[in-house]
């Protein structure tokens, strides 16, 4: 049997035919399966975990020599950028009473270490933003050091770590910048100052949540779960 030229043509026309059909199911079954990963696992939310603690490196007459640590793990797929990216440390003495304070929800007030190179008060950064700009790239964790010393009158400590995730360097470094004029600014009343109302419209208006972590620990235990460690 001899298939003639119009047949050829026909045949041709409904193969291309059916190869259209099959693209057609193949991108929405693409992006059927996108949005259902979309939706179901919530990839368009960051995935961002962050911890922190502190270890006993050593000490002298007067001083505990401590490493403070952060990790942050990107669960997510693509590079997040953290800013600010700081933290603070706080501290009772053995002395001092167990006081609530009304300005962190009736917690037990921690007084303020103070160092002379420090932004936000008490806050300082974790990388300074001088140096580079942290980042995360998807599916991995990082690992970030500070070390300090500290009197050994003080008993207890309270490190907390916060950042925003960004996924440009840019906007990362655009926000820090905000941050450095507000401070400038004397056109804002500070926080503690602000009415309830107010405190809670400000929250309600930022574009971004801080990620946040506290960790509060006592001296003698830092140094026994340092000590722990290095025996493993």
């Amino acid at each position: 049997m001899q298939l003639n030229t119009s047949d050829i043509m026909n045949f041709s026309d409904w193969t291309e035919s059916i190869k259209n059909i099959i693209e057609v199911i193949a991108i929405l079954i693409g992006g059927g399966w996108a949005l259902y990963r979309f939706g179901l696992f919530r990839e368009r939310f960051p995935s961002m975990e962050i911890s922190n603690g502190i270890n006993y490196i050593g000490e002298n007459s007067s001083e505990y020599l401590l490493e403070l640590y952060c990790v942050v793990e990107n669960k997510g797929k693509v590079r997040k950028w953290l800013a600010p990216f700081d933290f603070e440390l706080l501290y009772l003495e053995e002395s001092d009473p167990f006081e609530s304070n009304s300005e962190v929800n009736e917690e037990i007030y921690f007084k303020k270490f103070l160092r002379n190179v420090t932004h936000y008060g008490n806050r300082k950064y974790w990388v300074h933003p001088d140096w580079y700009i942290p980042f995360v790239d998807g599916g991995s964790k990082k690992h970030f050091h500070h070390v300090t010393a500290v009197p050994k009158e003080y008993k207890y400590l309270i490190l907390n770590t916060r950042f925003i995730d960004f996924n440009s360097k840019m906007k990362a470094v655009n926000y820090i910048l905000s941050l450095t004029k507000e401070e400038t600014s004397s056109s804002d009343k500070p926080w503690n100052e602000k009415s309830f109302e107010e405190r809670i419209m400000e929250n309600g208006s930022k574009k971004s949540d801080f990620y946040y972590n506290q960790s509060t620990m006592e001296i003698e235990t830092i140094k026994k779960n340092s000590t722990q460690q290095t025996l493993k």
